[in-house]
This record gives C-alpha cells, sequence and structure tokens, in this order.
C-alpha cells in the first residue's frame, strides 16, 4: 500500500489566504489615507488660526494710539480703513483687500500685502462706532473672513476733537 503526504496547501487555501491578506491591506490603506487625509486638514486649520492671529494683532497694532480716523465716518461703515497714527511719520496708514489679501499702505509707500498667498480673505470691514457725547464707548469694529473662518477686532478708541 501507496501512503501519498501532503505537503503545501491547495489551491483554495490559497485563495482564502489571499482573499483575507487583501482586505486587511485594503483596510490598513484607507486607514493611512483617512490619518493622512485629516493631517492636511488640520494643518490647514492652523495655518488659518496663526494667520487670522497674526491679522488680528497687525489691526490691532493700527488701531492703536489713533490721532485721526479719515475713513469711515463716525457711525459709518466702509471696505477700508484710512487713519493718522499719533507721532507716526508715515501718515495715513490705509487698510484694504484686494482679491482675497489684506494691504497695508503707509504714507506715500506701495501698499504691502499682509497676509500669505495660503490663505483668502474675504468681506473685510471696518465700522466706526461712535456714540454723541460719550467719548470712550468710541471703537472700531474690524471684521473679516479668513478661509471661511469670522474674525473680529474691537478696538477702542480716544480720538481728540470727535
Amino acid at each position: 500500500m501507496t501512503i501519498l503526504s501532503q505537503k503545501g496547501f491547495s489551491l483554495l487555501e490559497i485563495v482564502i489566504y489571499l482573499g483575507l491578506m487583501s482586505l486587511v491591506i485594503g483596510g490598513a490603506l484607507m486607514a493611512a489615507y483617512e490619518i493622512l487625509g485629516n493631517e492636511s486638514k488640520l494643518e490647514e486649520k492652523v495655518v488659518v488660526s496663526n494667520e487670522g492671529d497674526f491679522l488680528v494683532k497687525k489691526i490691532g497694532w493700527v488701531l492703536s494710539e489713533i490721532s485721526d480716523i479719515n475713513y469711515p465716518g463716525p457711525g459709518l461703515s466702509g471696505n477700508y480703513l484710512s487713519i493718522n497714527k499719533q507721532n507716526y511719520a508715515k501718515n495715513p496708514i490705509i487698510l484694504d483687500q484686494v482679491d482675497g489679501k489684506i494691504r497695508i499702505k503707509k504714507g506715500t509707500g506701495e501698499p504691502i500685502l499682509i497676509n500669505n498667498s495660503f490663505v483668502n480673505v474675504s468681506s473685510l470691514s471696518f465700522k466706526f462706532n461712535h456714540i454723541d457725547n460719550f467719548k470712550p464707548a468710541d471703537y472700531i469694529t474690524a471684521s473679516f473672513y479668513l478661509n471661511g473662518g469670522y474674525f473680529e477686532v474691537n478696538k477702542p478708541i480716544g480720538i481728540l476733537g470727535i
């Protein structure tokens, strides 16, 4: 009598193992794709947040130590801001928005972009909140959207003569 010994796997076993390995590798690739996709979204949120904070601080600097507001007038809103700072040689300072970028112009110099190219600014507006006979309540509100996220600056002002 002859005894046959079986060594190795049958074709059916190989097909089953390949199918299981395909599922495991496919799942791992999908998980890696999700992780990388979420990482890029998180990086974008960090960039937008940092850029928004920078722009808020830059606008806050412009709104500090104001001697005169050229535009907008008391109680009005506008899409740009023109101010004079106290003891500052490069007056007026103008903030505006062009093609999704905020620009600052100092005196007779050329406008300079102050936000980076990775973000898009929209709906930049300035409002001069003025209450007659109550100067401590005067303040300027600057607001804008940065890649869809809303940012706002409220800065009290104390201007002589208004």
